[in-house]
């Protein structure tokens, strides 16, 4: 789940609201684009009397700092009130996924998609959650409602390419991910697995090139260096894979610990 983008809309709805200079939306907003998560909690937090979604505002920046407990008190006080609140409902199963219990975090968006049927952030995480368990045709499906809905959806479009690869679908999995590429250029996802169907077509220097890319846009992902080992071994430059398998481990050792 992509807590990053659902707090961006969340931002957006609120900050329509924003009617003078002196809101504190205004100062959240300032301090987010300056990437003070923590000082834009702080404002938030002093705001009195809080509608729902300020309260999921500031639920979702508590979880983004790592404090889920205080989080989940604050969305189930929100559903409390207003069980069909579909943004506390996706909080929360953002919370249920970060705790790993997937059976919850599944129910909670399906809710969601039940009382708002068009929610792409929900039907694209479905899609996922799908996807992880190999249940293509079901991802696929929700994919594909996900991108009616809305064609350019970064998450939609490269989880339906996925699922393009795996039934051996290269060439229209290779044109999804070259538009997710082109509209989302400083993002790593769509390059990484266009490197995957590389490889898989047999085009190695063409899959180091995209998770070269993907490398330097997100250098702290483990699994873009694992997939960068496993090509540079193709190549036969066991000692620069070698080196690319120890950073991996040593960017998530738990990972790797059985």
């Amino acid at each position: 789940m992509n807590m990053r983008k659902f707090l961006s809309t969340i931002f957006i709805i609120l900050i329509g609201s924003a009617v003078h200079a002196s809101d504190p939306l205004l100062s959240i907003a300032a301090l987010l684009d300056s990437g003070d998560i923590q000082g834009a909690l702080s404002v938030c937090s002093q705001i009195a009397e809080p509608d729902s979604g300020i309260q999921i505002l500031k639920a979702s920046l508590l979880l983004a700092v790592d404090r889920a407990s205080e989080a989940k008190t604050t969305v189930e006080g929100i559903i409390r009130a207003e069980p069909e609140n579909t943004q506390a409902l996706f909080i929360l199963a953002a919370i249920e996924q970060s705790a790993g219990r997937t059976r919850e975090y599944s129910k909670l968006l399906e809710k969601i998609v039940a009382v708002e049927p068009h929610h792409t952030q929900a039907l694209s995480a479905l899609g996922q959650t799908a996807l992880d368990a190999k249940s293509y045709q079901k991802a696929a499906s929700y994919f594909d409602r996900v991108l009616a809905l809305e064609p350019e959806h970064a998450e939609a479009l490269v989880g339906r390419a996925s699922v393009h690869r795996q039934h051996e679908e290269f060439l229209a999995a290779r044109t999804m991910l070259d538009r997710a590429v082109a509209l989302y250029p400083t993002w790593s996802a769509p390059l990484s697995e266009r490197a995957k169907v590389y490889r898989d077509i047999g085009q190695i220097g063409k899959a180091l090139d995209d998770l070269n890319s993907a490398k330097k846009l997100d250098p702290s992902d483990y699994l873009v260096s694992i997939d960068r080992a496993t090509v540079l071994i193709s190549l036969g430059k066991k000692d620069e894979a070698y080196d690319e398998l120890t950073g991996a481990i040593n960017l998530s050792p738990d990972a790797y610990i059985a």
